[in-house]
């Protein structure tokens, strides 16, 4: 779609429902720099009247000062902030998802379930905490297809220099995570996943590619498309038959066109796309005006890619019917 027809959108439909709530938003920020000013006032209260009389330390600043500002953030400023990022995204981002397709739905509150993201086979490790949001679900001509931010991550424990316990968190996969349907029931598992190890190694990568699971290597003849990723299945014949040229000169150019290191499964009758982004996505931002072109044109360029996986792969073509 053009950019001067989303521009014509955007002044048409969201350029006065931003401004009405950029008179919230402005004061919320407000609220956050008087918050962040009580607790630097209250730690330095606090700890000078400890100073005075005691020996000087830095934690009489700092946990007075941490404390005040958690407290007026917590009943002052996040009830605020939560009612306005719910307004933004019922008012904002689902008109963007019904400009993009009126067959889809936008649903802030929901997202991809674990069992499905881990059935992708994608991710191998079973994440330790699972969270998303912003779901988007309907249908594109035929196809029915799903997604949702989903930050996954797994943890380690252990013990520091003191002796204490330590837990640390650890990424296993953040951004958008994508469920479309292929039309056509495969009995085997094939994965095409970003290929690091032969971009930094080149032939020697190759020989650490090794396995996905219980998927094995597959070798295909597509020069480019080997460069880019790599391809383990359960069965040879099947990762070939799904991969056919036109379908693998689509996923190099998705990936061109998404800038990322993607990531896809082809398992039973769903096609699966994991999409990495560091940022929550759909957030407004506090500290800048929210009546802007250039963020809302970033929402909408973040939903139109995933939802262009659909047209990108052909996925609307019916080539197979379902077994």
């Amino acid at each position: 779609m053009e950019r001067s027809n989303f521009e014509q959108f955007f002044e048409g439909t969201l350029r006065d429902r931003l401004q009405t709530m950029e008179k919230v938003r402005t004061e919320l920020k407000f609220r956050a720099i008087k918050c962040i000013a009580l607790a630097i006032v209250a730690g330095l209260a606090v700890g000078c009247l400890w100073s005075a009389t005691r020996e000087l330390n830095q934690l009489a600043f700092v946990i007075p000062g941490a404390l005040v500002g958690k407290l007026a953030e917590y009943f002052w400023f996040t009830p605020g902030w939560d009612d306005y990022v719910a307004r933004f995204k019922s008012e904002i981002i689902a008109e963007v998802v019904r400009f993009i397709s009126p067959t889809l739905q936008y649903e802030p509150g929901s997202l991809i379930s674990q069992s499905i993201y881990m059935g992708s086979g994608i991710f191998q490790k079973q994440p330790d905490r699972y969270k998303g949001e912003d779901m988007v679900a309907g249908t594109v001509g035929a196809t029915a297809l799903r997604f949702s931010e989903i930050h996954s991550q797994y943890k380690t424990e252990g013990v520091d220099s003191k002796g204490r316990r330590k837990t640390q968190w650890h990424t296993i996969f953040k951004g958008l995570f994508f469920q479309g349907d292929f039309n056509k029931h495969f009995g085997a598992q094939t994965f095409v996943l970003t290929d690091v190890a032969e971009k930094l190694l080149g032939n020697l990568g190759q020989s650490l590619q090794g396995s996905h699971g219980s998927a094995k290597l597959v070798k295909l003849e597509d020069p480019v498309f080997e460069k880019e990723f790599v391809t383990h299945g359960t069965d040879q014949i099947e990762a070939r038959y799904i991969l056919t040229p036109a379908l693998m000169s689509r996923i190099v150019e998705f990936k061109k066109k998404a800038k990322r290191d993607i990531q896809l499964s082809f398992i039973g009758a769903n096609v699966y796309v994991a999409i990495p982004y560091s940022e929550n996505l759909f957030e407004p931002r506090l500290f800048r005006s929210g009546v802007s072109l250039e963020q809302i044109q970033g929402y909408y360029e973040a939903l139109s890619l995933t939802i262009s996986i659909v047209e990108d792969l052909n996925l609307d073509t019916r080539i197979w019917t379902k077994d």
